[in-house]
């Protein structure tokens, strides 16, 4: 990506010194500057489209934006297009992020100490959605495919003379993924969990309580069905 930019801002560079030793007024000097340098980015995006870098560049624009807004430079992220990110002061990210589309990050925020934090090399598929009233920490090196739904809160609905909609939020605790770990498609982790590093959860599990560190898991509510014994050194049933 560094090189791209290298060969537009060169072929600008030449542009100028063009335009510069040419003699001609200045209006009629800047008016073909101005119709050089369109063509030359003309140029430059056909170059991409061709080499199959459009997209890559775009989803780098759109972090390189986003860490701008954020005052925060963070290193190779990545945003693909329709992305959604709400009370952005309450999201963090570590080092080479990628986000897929149309993802929803949604720290509540206002009277509730919403935080997401995401490690670094994180992959978050698309179609994801993270919301958080408490906190929703993601480790290094976590895989995300589409469709994940992580939240550490629900509606509250135990006043049955109100209807839910008007009783608020309630969170059972933060809800914390491991490093190292895989959550399938579809699959569901709720209000107050703990997933152990280097984890599978199996796509369509929805994920109730603690899953510890080197396990497989899956079904609704998910199960521990698979475990990595260190000193066998391979993965036994449950």
């Amino acid at each position: 990506m560094k090189k791209v930019f290298l060969i537009l801002f060169f072929l600008i560079i030449i542009d100028t010194l063009i335009i510069l030793l040419c003699p001609m007024d200045i209006l009629y000097r800047m008016s073909i500057y101005l119709i050089i340098v369109f063509f030359s980015i003309y140029l430059f995006v056909i170059v991409l489209k061709m080499l199959n870098l459009r997209t890559t560049f775009e989803t780098r624009m759109r972090g390189y934006m986003y860490s701008i807004k954020k005052r925060n430079l963070y290193k190779g992220l990545s945003v693909q297009s329709g992305v959604r990110m709400h009370n952005t002061e309450c999201i963090k990210f570590g080092d080479n992020v990628s986000i897929g589309k149309y993802v929803d990050l949604f720290p509540v925020g206002g009277k509730y100490e919403s935080k997401i934090i995401i490690g670094n090399n994180v992959s978050i598929g698309d179609y994801n959605r993270f919301a958080s009233c408490n906190c929703v920490e993601i480790e290094d090196d976590v895989l995300f495919a589409a469709y994940v739904h992580i939240t550490d809160h629900s509606h509250e609905f135990r006043d049955v003379d109100k209807p839910v909609i008007k009783q608020g939020i309630f969170s059972k605790g933060p809800v914390k993924i491991g490093k190292g770990t895989w959550l399938g498609y579809r699959s569901e982790v709720l209000s107050g969990v703990t997933i152990g590093e280097h984890c599978v959860i199996a796509a369509g599990a929805i994920v109730t309580k603690d899953i510890p560190a080197f396990s497989v898991a899956a079904g609704i509510p998910a199960k521990v069905i698979k475990q990595y014994d260190l000193e066998k050194k391979e993965w036994i049933d449950v």
